[in-house]
């Protein structure tokens, strides 16, 4: 039994601050630092992005402020906050990066790809799926 236990590293996400913090960066309208940046044909996205609302419940005199969902679809809300949450595990000076990366095309720029990127898959090979082959 000891042999299938492993250790895991746990990194708890500070959830309510997350959502603050996006939202706080939603309300920037100006491009330049904390500024979100979105695709023309992002409206799903953002709509599910902005899917909670935070509201004060009060119980027992005491005021708690809860985050509720407005739209049946907020993933996209979900989705960016772990990634927020993986970027401040990561611990990465952004500024030294993005220096690294202009130094690094300047250096050697990027060469235009003369043979097609995508190929055409060839005929696939039916194998019998996954239930003909298993044997139990």
């Amino acid at each position: 039994m000891s042999d299938l236990i492993k250790k895991i590293r746990l990194f708890p996400v500070g959830v309510d601050t997350a959502k603050e913090q996006i939202y706080g960066r939603l309300r920037i309208v100006d491009p330049g630092p904390g500024y979100c940046h979105f695709p023309w044909n992002a409206t799903r996205s953002i709509r599910q992005l902005t899917g909670e609302k935070i509201v004060t419940k009060y119980s027992q005199g005491r005021a708690k402020r809860t985050w509720i969902k407005t739209r049946a679809r907020n993933e996209a809300l979900d989705v960016r906050i772990y990634a927020l949450g993986a970027f401040t595990i990561l611990n990465m000076n952004i500024n030294r990066l993005s220096q690294r990366i202009e130094n690094t095309w300047e250096n050697d720029p990027i060469k235009p790809v003369l043979e097609p990127v995508m190929r055409r898959p060839g005929p696939r090979r039916n194998t019998g799926g996954f239930v003909n082959s298993w044997r139990g």
